[in-house]
């Protein structure tokens, strides 16, 4: 059984089986299907997704409204029934 070493390239074989289920996956009608998503579990073990760089902490906003609220502290404005609005123009 062969063993990969860090910083080496796929054998050829591995590579070839790589780029032919990246291909049957992707040209499948039936995403979803258990076939397919056995195969994409294959093809994760052998091209592992990269690494992504882990988010910045988030930042906390120094003057944070009440909800309810609006931006400079006065209540949010109610949004009329159309009944209400009927009523009005008919009076």
């Amino acid at each position: 059984m062969q063993r990969r070493m860090k910083g080496r390239s796929a054998p050829p074989a591995s590579a070839a089986l790589t780029q032919e289920l990246h291909e049957v996956v992707e040209s499948d009608p039936c995403p979803f299907s258990p076939r397919i998503r056995t195969m994409r579990a294959i093809l994760a073990k052998l091209r592992p997704a990269p690494m992504r760089e882990p988010l910045p902490p988030r930042k906390v906003c120094a003057a944070a409204s009440r909800p309810g609220q609006g931006t400079q502290g006065r209540p949010l404005a109610r949004k009329r029934s159309r009944s209400k609005i009927l009523v009005a123009e008919a009076a």
